[in-house]
């Protein structure tokens, strides 16, 4: 590190004692130093990229949080001051459906937060209780319908089983690894179609999403399974969500022993694999 600064070691040394550096390579550098006698300047060097990113993740993260809890909230206290307001049977039923509408969103926003902080704490568990496959089909099928009735996309949904036979699982889990890759796929689909399909071949789950949204970037890619990673756009970003949604995913998929794969082209739009190999009841 000290070699890619070249001269500027000499410049800093006469103007601080200490410094932070970002070399050449992009990484920041934190240099501390004091003259020794018969020595010289001696300097402790310390690679603080990684921390620095941290905390620039950790403000943004705030950032975006306190956005995702205000606005809902300040939509459950409009529709309360309506509802106050006023007694026409029209209105009353706009508040209600405003303050059910934020509410839901609230609880998402509350129960990713401490899933993510389940997972990171090492105290995440699953619930193994045996579902027969029409069980993950039927909760699909409601998840679809409530979609359908709120966007205007083509929503698509093909279900095969080979068998009837109970799977022993965590089916709530389940729904959420679909639930969660469902949404992201509508969220960034402003028009177009979104296809769902499950194959079950014994007790092996595969779960595909495509969407034909606007794609993610080949430079994005490696890093959307990271918690936040919405962070780092939260100036231009026009859709909800603090970024957990794919983190919880992938930690999901992990301790249930599965794999996952993405396929993405900017503009064209993208395609999630998940196969969960899993034990008949």
């Amino acid at each position: 590190a000290l070699n890619m600064l070249d001269g500027e070691i000499e410049a800093l040394t006469k103007s601080a004692r200490n410094a932070e550096v970002t070399v050449p390579d992009g990484r920041i550098i934190s240099l501390s130093w004091a003259k020794v006698p018969d020595v010289g300047n001696v300097a402790v060097v310390c690679d603080v990229t990684r921390e620095i990113e941290i905390a620039r993740m950790k403000d943004a993260m705030l950032a975006v949080v306190s956005h995702e809890l205000r606005t809902p909230l300040t939509g459950i206290l409009g529709a309360t001051q309506m509802l106050a307001a006023s007694q026409d049977a029209a209105i009353m039923e706009t508040g209600i459906q405003i303050i059910e509408r934020n509410g839901a969103r609230l609880l998402r926003l509350v129960n990713d937060l401490l899933d993510r902080a389940q997972i990171e704490s090492g105290e995440f568990s699953l619930l193994l209780n045996p579902f027969a496959p029409d069980a993950l089909k039927a909760e699909l099928q409601d998840l679809l319908e409530q979609h359908s009735a709120a966007t205007s996309l083509d929503i698509q949904f093909a279900f095969n089983a080979d068998r009837a036979n109970p799977i022993l699982g965590d089916l709530g889990r389940i729904v959420q690894i679909a639930r969660n890759l469902i949404d992201n796929a509508i969220k960034f689909t402003p028009e177009g179609e979104v296809l769902v399909q499950v194959e079950i071949e014994d007790a092996l789950i595969m779960l595909t999403v495509t969407d034909s949204g606007v794609g993610i970037p080949p430079q994005q890619l490696p890093d959307i399974w990271q918690p936040f990673r919405r962070a780092s756009d939260f100036d231009t970003r026009t859709t909800q969500g603090v970024g957990l949604g794919l983190s919880i995913v992938h930690a999901l998929v992990a301790q249930m022993n599965g794999d996952l794969d993405v396929q993405s082209k900017v503009g064209e739009g993208s395609r999630f694999y998940i196969s969960l190999p899993l034990e008949i009841a």
